[in-house]
């Protein structure tokens, strides 16, 4: 997992990463823990599990809030382009 660092903190955002580059899990630093794997473990439970999307290419980012807009938020709208094939 890799982990962006951050100075902002309160709204930061830790999200969860396809291979693709397509936000699939968010939730406030605040809530979790500044810790990457802590992440990482509330959005995806079994180790197994884990162990298999890290070796996929699955990432966990620390995003602040416009890090979020402008990263995260389009693909939670559908609007993003990510998997989208020309």
């Amino acid at each position: 997992m890799t982990s962006a660092t951050s100075t902002a903190t309160g709204s930061d955002h830790w999200v969860r990463f396809d291979p693709q580059g397509c936000a699939q899990s968010s939730s406030y630093v605040d809530e979790i823990g500044p810790l990457a794997e802590d992440a990482h473990k509330q959005f995806v439970p079994k180790v197994a599990d884990r162990r298999r999307e890290a070796a996929e290419g699955w990432t966990m980012e620390r995003l602040t809030k416009q890090e979020w807009r402008e990263r995260a938020l389009p693909c939670f709208q559908g609007t993003c382009t990510h998997g989208k094939r020309s």
